[in-house]
């Protein structure tokens, strides 16, 4: 009812005749409302009203994929980006990275103790942490990084046009503000212990840059730069925890080239539906 309030409001402002609601089932997803020139007295045509269903039918389809998309590419519970929108992300940064010859580093963290959160708590309780975790992870962003929910109780980030030392400074200034502000009275007097991270740290480093890369070496550095965060996220916790390992930098990777694979399995059209208000994409009718 608020929706067609504020529908109504804008419609009047914009001198509309029409106002037609976008729905997904019974879900309002919005409203088109149709104005013509205040000197136009013909009456709307049979013909215009076919035109109307169809193009209102059409963005009502365009408008629920969009939504049921962006859906698919975030994690329910703490509200991240989860990991198919990080594969897809990592092969748009990588291919950056070759092309322009910058580094890149990939960040993976793991709640130290999860397990006990769990236990001591039970999984509603465990859900707390994590949502508290991904809370404070977004706050200490830099504007340029990316924080994605991996998997359970692991986290990524994206830090395009960093190296190694540069990663190092960041998520160890993370971590002294993650352990200064990410544990409140509530969580300590629940769990009597303080959330920590072990964080492992990867970098990329191209010699220079260079043209289009294929998409095997893309792919191939992916799974290096993950394999390798992850090894120094274990590293960190088999030191004792709560503490970042920086793996040495790597500028190449070895591949072999597949010549019947030709598509990225993530591709940006998969990501990113097409303008529901597009309508060069339809065919005519003729009415």
């Amino acid at each position: 009812m608020k929706e067609l309030v504020e529908a109504s409001e804008t419609a009047e402002k914009l001198n509309a005749s029409i106002i037609i609601p976008l729905l997904d089932f019974s879900k309002v997803l919005g409203f088109l409302t149709i104005s013509r020139r205040a000197d136009t007295k013909k009456r709307y045509s049979q013909d215009d009203f076919l035109l109307l269903s169809f193009m209102t039918d059409k963005i009502q389809t365009s408008l629920a994929n969009i939504y049921a998309n962006e859906k698919a590419n975030v994690d329910v519970l703490t509200g991240l980006h989860n990991r198919r929108f990080l594969k897809y992300r990592l092969e748009s940064e990588v291919t950056k990275s070759i092309k322009e010859g910058i580094p890149l580093s990939f960040i993976m963290m793991d709640v130290d103790g999860f397990k006990f959160f769990n236990d001591a708590g039970g999984h509603e309780e465990g859900d707390i942490v994590l949502c508290r975790v991904a809370d404070m992870l977004i706050k200490l962003l830099r504007p340029s990084d990316e924080c994605f929910r991996f998997a359970g109780d692991e986290f990524s980030m994206i830090l395009p046009n960093t190296d190694s030392a540069g990663a190092g400074v960041v998520t160890e200034r993370l971590k002294e503000r993650f352990n200064a502000h990410a544990n409140n009275d509530y969580l300590e007097e629940i769990f009597q212990i303080r959330v920590t991270l072990s964080i492992g740290v990867a970098t990329y480093h191209p010699e220079q840059a260079r043209d289009e890369p294929v998409l095997q070496e893309v792919l191939a550095i992916i799974d290096a730069l993950e394999k390798q965060s992850d090894e120094g996220m274990y590293k960190s916790k088999n030191a004792g925890k709560n503490k970042v390992s920086v793996m040495p930098e790597f500028s190449k990777v070895k591949y072999e080239i597949d010549l019947n694979r030709k598509k990225l399995p993530l591709s940006k059209k998969d990501l990113n539906p097409i303008d529901p208000f597009d309508l060069s994409r339809f065919d005519p009718i003729d009415y």
